[in-house]
């Protein structure tokens, strides 16, 4: 749903098996552009599976590392083609130099690593994981807002303000991928103003766990977690009616 804006800014990555015994799931919510959110879900996937953490089943490393890397790839004169390029095939630029979307645009990032034993999610910014575990909403993430007292004391000792809920009175998260006008190459990625690295939790994947729900803050705005999990538990209950239902209805032929 577009809402206000004239184009989905938002991608997405369904990575089923991209490696044996192993998912991958992701939200990138844009803003201010889709270029930093298409980039994030073009590259994510290659970089995990060659990422040497990643062999090596040091997981939540892996997640830390490539958050930041890619954030740092946008920087990268292949990395200014890549968004140029995703700039002209969404119509939203006919720019040739990539360099102003790294600064101007930016994503949140909520992906979830699904291993045999594990789901494993890193978070930048607002977007939400939350699983199920007999009915019971469980969050693997917290949204990242700048007024978070450990959020704002990062914003503040960057050198920034936040006014009205947003870092610099503009942006209303403070982490995310992209966004470079509120980062500085010479601090670490974690004492940036608007910072790509990570929060990362792992849980066990056990039979209690149901399912698991990766969106943006477009649900997190209307519902809570749990009421999100009951929606689903609701709407899976109706399907299985009607399947049950229409199982049992006569078949016609001859029309």
């Amino acid at each position: 749903m577009q809402g206000w804006r004239k184009s989905n800014e938002d991608a997405h990555i369904t990575a089923i098996d991209f490696e044996p015994g192993h998912s991958l799931f992701a939200v990138f919510d844009g803003h201010g552009g889709c270029e930093v959110a298409k980039y994030c879900g073009e590259h994510f996937v290659n970089e995990i599976r060659n990422d040497q953490d990643f062999k090596d089943k040091k997981y939540e490393a892996c997640l830390k590392k490539l958050f930041v890397k890619i954030d740092r790839m946008l920087l990268s004169d292949a990395g200014k083609k890549d968004l140029a390029r995703i700039a002209r095939d969404s119509n939203s630029s006919p720019t040739v130099d990539g360099s102003e979307f790294a600064y101007q645009a930016g994503c949140t990032a909520n992906v979830v690593l699904i291993t045999p034993t594990h789901i494993i999610c890193g978070n930048a910014g607002d977007a939400r994981c939350v699983v199920s575990e007999n009915g019971k909403a469980i969050d693997m993430s917290i949204d990242h807002k700048p007024d978070l007292p450990t959020e704002r004391t990062r914003v503040l000792t960057a050198g920034h303000f936040v006014e009205d809920g947003r870092v610099d009175g503009i942006i209303a998260i403070s982490r995310a991928i992209g966004d470079w006008e509120y980062k500085s190459q010479n601090l670490e990625a974690d004492k940036m103003a608007v910072s790509a690295f990570p929060e990362v939790k792992s849980y066990p994947i056990t039979p209690d766990l149901d399912f698991f729900i990766c969106a943006c803050d477009g649900i997190w705005d209307c519902m809570t977690s749990q009421v999100a999990v009951d929606f689903v538990y609701t709407a899976k209950a109706k399907m299985q009616t009607y399947t049950a239902k229409s199982s049992k209805s006569p078949t016609k032929t001859g029309v």
